[in-house]
């Protein structure tokens, strides 16, 4: 039986709105996140609901997962963490350490976690929408063409491999009148092991261009908890950085904020608590990466700031910061040049770069010695922005306070430095 190439497309439409009827309707308010400046906020509500932090905060009404707004979708991670050490400096064995330096790990835990999170809804959606696509009897050339690499995403081209073995490795026809038959063979086809290596690679490069956009710490539990999303502007800032396409990074008026230094978080007692990378736009409409780290003193028995443990401490903030952005810019596991299924598991077989399990490669134990190993990256038109020492108000150690910034401007300047030949 023949059916018209409109049924086809009514099919798909009413799965895209069966999609979006069932993810989280949002206000307005989000739509920004999607296209515009990022944000940095940091409170210190004495809450464990960070989510409800996050929203009183920006006026909105997300939920962890998948958000949709006007069609668009916008993943939310949430990741919490416990700082191993209390104020007083003793834990719950009675062993001594620092508070503050256990407070840096629970930050980068709690982001990753969040990035984690983002990534497992990104799986799950993918697979739903592929189970849904797949399931829409399509006749013989009426599958979308491949785009160009540039114009896909990494998941849209995983998402197109798949569809494409589908074809081959499903008999449409013969379930052509059989919708619940079809849609079981494409889950049982989607579960096998080849199948689910494709789409995690897909789904962990999304960790690329990553921010973080609230951060909060809960005093009586001595939890620390981020949220991190991607959109438009990180995601283009990352690649321009990764692949030196610094044309990508044009002003756009439209998204014009306040200057750089006027978005910046001021206040040290929340500085303290806040953590991670934003994108945002200048009064220009530039785009500028900022980075915040707390760099804990390495020895100051006396608890008080002393200049060349200063000097020490804003020396592995810089170090630090410059490998933030560059796990920013190349968290992940990369299958864009992959352009079918054996490709991608011949390649990576659910690995790393290196070799390591995923779940290996993206532990927490891994954290640090990620940033170590990413700390020898360069990292082009990284600056000062602001920051000092400060001790903190909540275990009385000293930190320094790191906030450096790479903007679009300063990326192009040094581009044409060096095509002129004076870096």
């Amino acid at each position: 039986m023949i059916r018209s190439k409109n049924y086809v497309v009514l099919a798909l439409s009413l799965i895209s709105l069966l999609i979006t009827n069932g993810s989280h309707a949002q206000n307005e308010v989000l739509v920004d996140f999607a296209d515009s400046p990022g944000a940095t906020k940091t409170t210190i509500f004495n809450t464990p609901n960070c989510l409800l932090g996050f929203n009183q905060t920006y006026g909105t009404n997300i939920i962890e997962g998948r958000n949709v707004i006007n069609g668009e979708q916008i993943f939310i991670g949430l990741g919490r963490a416990i700082n191993e050490f209390n104020p007083d400096g003793k834990n719950a064995n009675g062993q001594t350490g620092s508070w503050a330096k256990a407070l840096r790990i629970a930050q980068m835990k709690a982001e990753l976690r969040a990035k984690q999170a983002v990534v497992i809804s990104r799986k799950i959606s993918v697979e739903a929408e592929i189970i849904l696509e797949a399931s829409v009897p399509i006749f013989e050339g009426e599958r979308p063409v491949m785009l160009g690499e540039n114009e896909m995403t990494t998941l849209e081209k995983v998402k197109f491999v798949i569809m494409a073995k589908l074809d081959e490795v499903l008999e449409l026809d013969a379930l052509d009148y059989e919708q619940a038959k079809r849609e079981a063979a494409v889950r049982d086809i989607i579960a096998q092991e080849r199948f689910q290596s494709v789409i995690n690679a897909g789904a962990y490069a999304e960790m690329t261009g990553m921010q973080t956009v609230y951060t909060n710490y809960y005093l009586d539990k001595n939890e620390f908890c981020a949220v991190v999303m991607k959109n438009n502007d990180s995601s283009m800032m990352a690649e321009a950085l990764g692949k030196n396409k610094v044309s990508l990074l044009q002003p756009d008026m439209k998204k014009a904020g306040l200057p750089i230094r006027e978005q910046l978080e001021g206040n040290f007692d929340r500085l303290l608590f806040t953590h991670g990378l934003r994108v945002l736009r200048d009064e220009k409409g530039e785009l500028v990466l900022v980075v915040y780290v707390v760099e804990p003193y390495e020895k100051s028995p006396s608890k008080s700031i002393t200049g060349r443990n200063s000097q020490n401490a804003e020396t592995t903030a810089r170090i630090r910061a410059a490998a933030m952005v560059s796990n920013f810019i190349d968290e992940s596991i990369n299958v864009e040049l992959k352009t079918s299924v054996e490709e991608i598991i011949t390649t990576f077989e659910g690995k790393a770069e290196d070799g390591s399990e995923l779940s290996e490669y993206f532990s927490e134990e891994t954290t640090e010695s990620r940033i170590e190993v990413a700390s020898a990256n360069d990292v082009v038109g990284l600056s000062s922005q602001a920051g000092g020492d400060h001790i903190n108000s909540i275990s009385s150690e000293p930190v320094y306070i790191y906030i450096g910034t790479i903007s679009a401007e300063s990326l192009r300047d040094a581009m044409l430095s060096k095509l002129k030949g004076t870096n």
